[in-house]
């Protein structure tokens, strides 16, 4: 019925489904549908869904105005706003210079009196109703691109409703002035914004009101069009960080609150912090040089956010670094690895450098296993912008002398970073280094906790892969028995894959002189590709595959011909999707 009734009766569909909407006796989960549907139908699509474009002129007409009557006198919050969501649609295709199916009277384009009538109602100063305003305010935001050009010209009856509702007592409005200034900012030209940036510190205080009432959803929205503003428009809040550090000093504030703070609120916070320091690094470093110690003081204190106790800790233990959940885990702490990284790279490690390595130190001496956690984290996340010698030989020696700390995740973050340091410095890190590193990889390979293990292997990876030829020779022999060892004796999936990635990058580094190893480790890998039979173990045999066509490079064909055909052979019988792991080795 719906269906034949848009295609056949656009008048009486468009006008009955706004009736069911105004009407109060009709129950409300049938009136919000009705919203809906009537939102979609004067949204601008195909000729079928643009339900609106096939009605006639005068019924056009008609349904506005009976939509700004209705929404200007309901009583129902939530479907006040929902109309006023079907208002700003229809005010999108009233307005569409190049689409006139929208218009309201044949050939000329707008909404006449439709600004002014929302301008009055978002005064409180003339709108006495705290919810009709909040809702009408609401919807002036939605048409600010579409009314861009009018607001431009209306700046005394917009600055009005900006200044009466920062002003206002009730939290709401305050929250949706805020979010208007936003939306204006982020829209209009600098020259008719510029006169808002009067509101800098307004903007602070609401945030700051409203963090203290503890409304952290209403918090939480202000940021988020915070954020966008500073994203658009970061010119806005140069006098105000010149002159008092705000909102910069709150928003620290708010990301280092860890009771009472909503997660959210807490990523929001940090996420602005980052967003403008992206945006404006150079001017920062020269004109408020204390804004990028304060962000990564933010990012390391967020860092602290790890869950402690025996059964997270098994829990971590036992996660596979390849299984979905690890980025559920810690969310905030997560958040603030990422952040550190990005704000080091946007303001440079010229003017990060001297802040990053004194709270490094500060963390990594605290007894707390999480500040020591988030010093290894920070030193992983920034190794790759570091220049000078000095700072790359600092951060190796903290790494080093973490790698037997009690706790498993600051061993396994200190190998995370040992790797990372390995990929970013190389070749120089492996030629200084490798007298001190590769003695403690090869200790760490039977670390007992399997996921610890397995990093080191990873670790080794990164640092074997850019070491000479001629220093490879020297250990292959003891890592070759220890990886077969481990190889022999394990069930831990990770482990095995390190362990086949380990040999390859021997094999890739010594080339012919591994030839010695072949009949030791050829059997071990053709039993795995023969065994690894599980969907999760795809990856395993994948890398043994790819392992052992190294090892074949390494001796020859005439040795590595009848393996290759039993391998190939094996690899061949397993079904494999289009996506496999398989396929790809």
């Amino acid at each position: 019925l719906y269906q034949t009734a848009k295609a056949q009766e656009p008048n009486q569909l468009l006008v009955g489904l706004a009736q069911i909407v105004a009407t109060d006796g009709v129950e409300e989960a049938t009136r919000q549908q009705a919203a809906i549907f009537l939102r979609q139908c004067v949204s601008q699509g195909s000729d079928k869904d643009f339900v609106f474009s096939r009605m006639t002129p005068d019924k056009k007409q008609q349904l506005a105005t009976e939509l700004v009557s209705k929404f200007e006198t309901m009583t129902n919050p939530k479907l006040q706003q929902k109309v006023g969501d079907i208002i700003a649609k229809l005010a999108e295709a009233a307005t569409d210079k190049d689409d006139q199916r929208g218009w309201l009277a044949p050939g000329t384009k707008g909404w006449p009196g439709l600004l002014q009538t929302v301008l009055r109602l978002s005064n409180p100063a003339q709108n006495g109703n705290v919810t009709c305003c909040e809702s009408a305010m609401r919807l002036l935001k939605d048409l600010v691109v579409v009314f861009k050009d009018e607001l431009s010209q209306a700046q005394q009856e917009l600055g009005l409703v900006v200044q009466h509702s920062l002003g206002h007592n009730d939290p709401r409005i305050k929250c949706v002035a805020f979010c208007l200034v936003c939306e204006l900012v982020g829209v209009l030209d600098k020259k008719a914004w510029a006169p808002l940036m009067g509101t800098a510190n307004v903007l602070t205080t609401v945030m700051q009101q409203l963090a203290q009432a503890n409304l952290q959803d209403e918090l939480e929205e202000c940021l988020q069009n915070y954020l966008e503003m500073a994203g658009l428009e970061p010119d806005f809040f140069k006098q105000q960080l010149q002159s008092t550090m705000e909102p910069a000093k709150l928003l620290a504030m708010l990301v280092k609150t860890r009771q009472g703070v909503k997660e959210g609120v807490r990523n929001m916070a940090l996420e602005w912090l980052v967003t403008y320091a992206e945006k404006k690094p150079k001017w920062l470093a020269k004109s408020v040089p204390t804004f990028a110690p304060l962000v990564i003081e933010c990012c390391m204190d967020l860092m602290l956010e790890v869950e402690d106790g025996a059964d997270k800790l098994q829990e971590w233990a036992e996660r596979m670094d390849d299984e979905e959940g690890e980025e559920d885990a810690d969310e905030l702490y997560h958040f603030g690895e990422e952040a550190i990284d990005r704000v080091v790279e946007a303001i440079g490690m010229e003017h990060s450098s001297a802040a990053l390595f004194k709270l490094v130190g500060h963390f990594s001496q605290q007894s707390q296993w999480q500040a020591k956690l988030a010093a290894l984290t920070a030193v992983k996340q920034t190794v790759e912008y570091v220049e000078e010698q000095d700072h790359v030989n600092e951060m190796a020696k903290l790494l080093l002398a973490h790698t037997d700390n009690e706790h498993p995740r600051i061993r396994y973050a200190a190998l995370h970073a040992l790797g990372q340091l390995s990929n970013d410095q190389a070749p120089h890190f492996q030629d200084a280094w490798h007298s001190m590193v590769m003695p403690m990889l090869l200790k760490k390979f039977d670390d007992p906790v399997d996921r610890v293990a397995s990093m080191a292997m990873s670790a080794f990876v990164s640092f074997g892969e850019e070491l000479e030829n001629a220093l490879m020779l020297q250990y292959a022999a003891g890592f070759m028995q220890k990886l077969v060892q481990r190889l022999q004796s394990t069930k831990h999936r990770m482990v095995q894959e390190e362990s086949i990635t380990s040999i390859a990058v021997i094999a890739g580094v010594i080339e012919k002189d591994f030839s010695q190893y072949y009949d030791g480790i050829m059997p071990l890998l053709k039993q795995l590709v023969m065994n690894a039979k599980d969907a999760k173990e795809n990856r395993l045999r994948g890398k043994a595959f790819e392992c052992m066509s190294l090892l074949g490079i390494a001796v020859g064909k005439e040795k590595f011909l009848p393996d290759a055909k039993e391998a190939v052979g094996a690899m061949l019988q397993t079904p494999m999707e289009a996506d496999d792991l398989q396929r790809e080795y």
